[in-house]
């Protein structure tokens, strides 16, 4: 919570549950998809999906 990225970008990636869980069935490495996203950027609560608050 101390690095620069964390920082810049509190709330962090959007994740879809449902593209994760289509990537693992299609055999990808839970390995690869824990891997920390590289594309955080700076970003508010108005960046974030309406889906997420209902």
């Amino acid at each position: 919570m101390q690095s620069e990225v964390f920082g810049s970008n509190p709330i962090g990636v959007d994740v879809d549950p449902r593209e994760l869980l289509r990537r693992l069935r299609a055999g990808e490495p839970p390995a690869e998809l824990a891997k920390a996203h590289s594309n955080a950027e700076p970003r508010g609560f108005e960046t974030m999906p309406a889906e997420f608050f209902r």
